[in-house]
């Protein structure tokens, strides 16, 4: 006999199928970074758009951010600056830490 198809339907509006698309479009995206980045990438962008929502969220809301979430987001944001830098700047960095702060960072 088969499924109804028009009735399964029937009460999707604009809203839904919105969300279905953007689901089904976040999968093609995580898909397409995993092929071309590691997961450590995928795990940074998705805490990134979790801080974005979250701010345009509270700015559309007109609700204050929590200290939470902007702590969250500076660990973040710490960890994709440390993910970025080269090695070698990062020694160069503790050596001139160690030495005090005094003279230039190479």
């Amino acid at each position: 006999r088969g499924l109804p198809l028009p009735r399964w339907f029937a009460h999707y509006n604009a809203y839904t199928w919105a969300l279905v698309v953007l689901g089904g479009f976040t999968g093609l995206c995580t898909s397409a970074v995993m092929k071309w980045a590691d997961n450590l990438v995928k795990v940074f962008a998705r805490a990134g758009s979790m801080f974005l929502v979250a701010a345009v969220s509270a700015f559309v809301l007109g609700r204050p951010v929590p200290p939470q979430l902007l702590l969250g987001g500076a660990v973040t944001a710490f960890g994709v600056a440390l993910y970025s830098v080269r090695p070698q700047t990062m020694l160069a960095a503790a050596r001139w830490c160690v030495r005090g702060g005094g003279g230039r960072l190479y």
